[in-house]
């Protein structure tokens, strides 16, 4: 996984890119790194999952919580982002301006997976983005 692999898609997201980037890399490559474990090379897998994190002004993580569940495909799917964001979402550097009015910083992850098995072994893709609120 490249950081070009995540999507920004709002404006303050892209504003604070490389911030966004940073915090998003790392969350992410804990998490897939958790979620391989779970793929069957003979299951159809189609998933998504949403978390939100919280983290203050000096760039320490206040929470993680799971805002939507997932269909069910990969056990845990949207617990493995939570813990991948519990471990991994923090920043030794936040950007002045990042911050929302009550001085807090405010991240939405969401990760869909496609996995299908072939006669090949299995393909799939992972979209990953991060949107900083």
């Amino acid at each position: 996984m490249t950081e070009e692999g995540i999507f920004l898609n709002d404006a303050k997201t892209e504003k604070f890119g490389p911030f966004v980037r940073r915090v998003s890399f790392r969350v992410f490559q804990r998490f897939w790194t958790s979620v391989q474990h779970e793929l069957s090379t003979s299951t159809s897998i189609v998933e998504t999952a949403e978390v939100g994190g919280v983290m203050s002004s000096t760039g320490d993580m206040i929470s993680c919580k799971v805002n939507n569940r997932p269909l069910g495909g990969v056990p845990n799917f949207d617990r493995h982002l939570e813990q991948a964001c519990t471990a991994s979402f923090f920043d030794r550097d936040p950007p002045s301006g990042a911050q929302s009015k009550d001085g807090q910083i405010y991240f939405v992850f969401r990760a869909a997976l496609h996995w299908e098995p072939t006669p090949r072994g299995p393909l799939g893709w992972m979209t990953m983005q991060a949107n900083l609120l």
